[in-house]
């Protein structure tokens, strides 16, 4: 099993380069380390994080908050200081585990709908910490873990709790989103791709 972990900062392109990826690489699938406070969210506000709107904008069903901040507070507030630096980690390990499945490709997830991956892209990478978990389960099925680091004009992880970081035995790549959208896919298939796979 190979693992991505996309590295960048707010509108960098994460979500739509993973797609890309996802796209490109045979019997990848794309998650998210925030995948808990996304479910968090919609079920107890019935907020959603993936309808491509603006995460920056307040929303008065969070009292003001944007989903970006709120999902800063409900992690940086609550979980980690409540379970540990690594707990998204740890269930993003969890994720890895489940996503590999069983030779033959059948999924080990309860429901029985979720595919077995070869790759699997956490399009949100922003902790050392919680890389730690996922890194050590890959190596555990012998896989390789790439981080890409994304970087794009005007794009800063400035009032972001998240970051750059690096970790012996990650191989890294930088990738700069400088172009405009229609050139996205031809790069991300001639720079990003091969360099990933290789």
């Amino acid at each position: 099993m190979q693992v991505i972990l996309l590295n960048g900062p707010p509108r960098s392109g994460k979500d739509t380069i993973g797609s890309l990826l996802a796209n490109e690489i045979e019997g990848a699938y794309c998650d998210k380390f925030a995948a808990p406070i996304i479910d968090h969210m919609y079920s107890n506000f019935g907020v959603s994080c993936d309808d491509g709107g603006d995460k920056s904008v307040p929303l008065d069903v969070l009292n003001g908050f944007s989903r970006r901040q709120y999902a800063i507070a409900y992690s940086e507030r609550w979980i980690k200081p409540t379970l540990g630096e690594d707990w998204f980690g740890q269930q993003a390990a969890r994720m890895v585990e489940l996503r590999a499945g069983y030779p033959g490709g059948r999924s080990v997830l309860r429901d029985n709908t979720t595919p077995w991956c070869s790759t699997l892209i956490f399009t949100d990478s922003g902790f050392r910490e919680e890389a730690i978990p996922v890194v050590e389960a890959v190596k555990k099925r012998d896989g390789t873990v790439v981080q890409v680091q994304l970087f794009r004009p005007g794009c800063s992880f400035n009032g972001d709790s998240r970051g750059y970081w690096d970790l012996e035995g990650v191989r890294s790549i930088q990738f700069f989103n400088d172009g405009p959208l229609d050139e996205l896919l031809m790069r991300v298939r001639r720079e990003l791709v091969p360099a990933i796979i290789r």
